[in-house]
Formats: structure tokens, sequence, C-alpha cells
């Protein structure tokens, strides 16, 4: 038989060992929490720091951009002139020869021939209802183009120019992908592909707006749109109907019977990717050179 002691002094040290327990796994548990959140806040940090990195990116262009000068062979304007128009209409005639090759100080490319990576084009009404996808694509022309009539109208914050040209043909090679109906008929494929027009009329207005920088003045052009009227156009798109002769030359002959009435038709959408593609190339050379460097008083 086991003395009333002994029990005491057993469950004293149950007692004892119950709550060493307890305080250790109190003290995991705190420790488990802890590294928790020291985790959490490191995980926090990092995202802060890549954030942080992300804008700096973005903003360096900006806050580091240096204006530049038009260079030499660029020929300027100014608005005190008998001619001012005329003027403007020779200026604009030598930019497009300059640009050929691109102005390697303002990170403009060559224009001839213009590359351009990818550019998406749905037409959803009418004889045309397709969704027209071009890549790689490599855009050969602009070197003989022909100014015909130049204008500028410098209004108070902002500016509006309008232009005409005169282009002999006009050269669209790249990539494609279509699906949709052209002339209530099915069209599918994906291959190479080439639109060419011809004699072509092109109008172009734009709009801009100023802004400052460095205590410096430049235009920012907001709107770049482009419309043109061919005279002829040619097109050919290979692999059509997952390579079925017949049918592939049966739509490349309806492609071509009716190539101004389609390319009519999907203007409109057209019209809209390219006015962005040239509001960009536009805008490389505002950001850069100031305002009053290239209109002169």
């Amino acid at each position: 038989m086991r003395k009333p002691g002994c029990l005491g002094e057993r469950k004293r040290r149950e007692s004892l060992i119950g709550r060493e327990r307890a305080r250790r796994s109190a003290m995991q548990s705190s420790g488990t929490s802890l590294r928790s959140k020291m985790s959490g806040s490191k995980d926090i940090r990092r995202v802060l720091v890549v954030a942080v990195e992300i804008i700096l990116v973005y903003l360096a262009p900006l806050a580091t951009a240096e204006s530049q000068r038009l260079p030499a062979e660029f020929l300027l304007c100014k608005a005190s002139d008998a001619d001012y128009n005329g003027c403007l209409k020779q200026a604009a005639q030598k930019a497009f020869v300059l640009l050929q090759n691109g102005v390697e100080s303002l990170g403009i490319e060559s224009i001839n021939p213009l590359f351009i990576n990818h550019v998406d084009v749905e037409q959803g009404s009418g004889l045309v209802r397709v969704a027209l996808s071009l890549s790689n694509a490599t855009l050969t022309g602009l070197d003989n183009i022909e100014v015909l009539s130049q204008s500028t109208d410098i209004a108070s914050g902002g500016c509006e120019m309008k232009s005409e040209a005169q282009v002999p043909r006009f050269s669209v090679a790249s990539d494609y992908e279509v699906s949709g109906k052209v002339m209530l008929l099915p069209i599918t494929g994906r291959g190479k592909s080439n639109v060419t027009m011809n004699d072509i009329n092109v109008k172009v207005s734009l709009k801009c707006e100023r802004f400052m920088r460095d205590g410096e003045e430049f235009l920012n052009v907001t709107n770049f749109h482009i419309k043109f009227q061919p005279k002829s156009a040619t097109m050919y798109l290979a692999n059509l109907f997952g390579g079925d002769a017949l049918l592939e030359r049966a739509m490349n002959i309806l492609l071509n019977e009716n190539a101004l009435e389609i390319l009519r038709e999907m203007n409109p959408a057209i019209e809209v990717k390219f006015g962005a593609i040239f509001r960009d190339i536009s805008n490389k050379l505002f950001h850069k050179v100031p305002y009053k460097t290239i209109f002169l008083k």
C-alpha cells in the first residue's frame, strides 16, 4: 500500500511536467508564428522591391530623357514666312527622305522597309466579316511618297496638322491567319500573304497637345487619322483551306477580282491600326525635340 506522501509527490511532479510541456508547446507555437510573420514581412519586402524596380524601369526613360534638336538636314519653317504652308510641304517631303534610313539620334528606325511585329484587324459587318492577324510584316513603298499639301495650325495648348500625299506603290508582306467570310463565302487559312496597292491617295490628320518637361515644351500626338484610297490592288494568301489547291486558287481569284471593294470594307479597321503605328513613330520625334525648335516663330 502506497503512502499518502508518495502519492502527493507524484501528483506534484506530474503537474510540473505538464506545465513544462505546455510552456514548451507555447514557445514552439510562438516561434512558428514569429517565423511566419518574419517570412511574411520578407515576402512583403520582396514584393515592394520588385514593384519599385518595375516602376523605375518604366519611369527612368521619362526622368532621364534629354531634349534634342532635329538633325541639321531637316528643313525648318517660320510661322512668319509668306508661304508657310508651302515651306511645310517641302519640309515634310524632306523629312520622308531623311526617315528612309531612320534617325539614330532620335531612336527612329527606318520607315522603308517598315517592320511590324503583329497587328490584329477585325471586320464584322458588310461583305467582309473576318478576323485577320498579321505578324512579321514588312511594309515597303514609303520611299517614293510625294507630299501634295501640308498645313499646320498651332493652337493654344495643342496643334492640328493635315497633309495629303500620293504613293505609287505600297506592299505589305507578312505571315497571316484569317477566318470568317468574304463576299458571303467562308475563308480560313494560315501562311504567307502579300497585299499590294497602287497609285494611292493618302490623307492624314493629326491632333496633338503640349506638355512640359524639364522646363521645355513638347508635343504629344493624341490622334493620328489616316485614310488611303488606292486605284488598284492585288492580294495573295497562301495555304488557304489547309492547302486545298483548288479552293485556294478559287478564293485568290475572288479576292483579286474584288480587291478594291474588299479594301473599302476593311479600310476603317485597317486605318485605325496603322494610325496608331504612325502616331507612335511621330511621338518618338515630338517627345524628344522641343516644340519651339520644330515650329519656329
